[in-house]
């Protein structure tokens, strides 16, 4: 059995790390870093609302439907 990513996979996968790099600020890494110990802030709240506005919330949804139109293993 082949658990190697498809080269489409692993260009979607590099896509998902930029966007990340691009997005996640230093303020939104400390409110990360303490989400385990603490509820949940405006910070990050604000940053999955962005995600979810930019298409990367429900990336298996149907594209008609504001998803990416993936598969379950993305």
């Amino acid at each position: 059995m082949d658990f190697n990513l498809s080269p489409e996979q692993e260009r979607f996968s590099e896509e998902f790390k930029a966007y990340l790099e691009a997005h996640i600020t230093p303020e939104i890494q400390a409110e990360l870093d303490k989400l385990q110990h603490t509820e949940r802030g405006s910070v990050y709240k604000d940053f999955i609302r962005q995600m979810g506005a930019d298409g990367w919330l429900g990336i298996g949804w149907p594209e008609k439907y504001g998803g990416k139109g993936k598969t379950q293993l993305e």
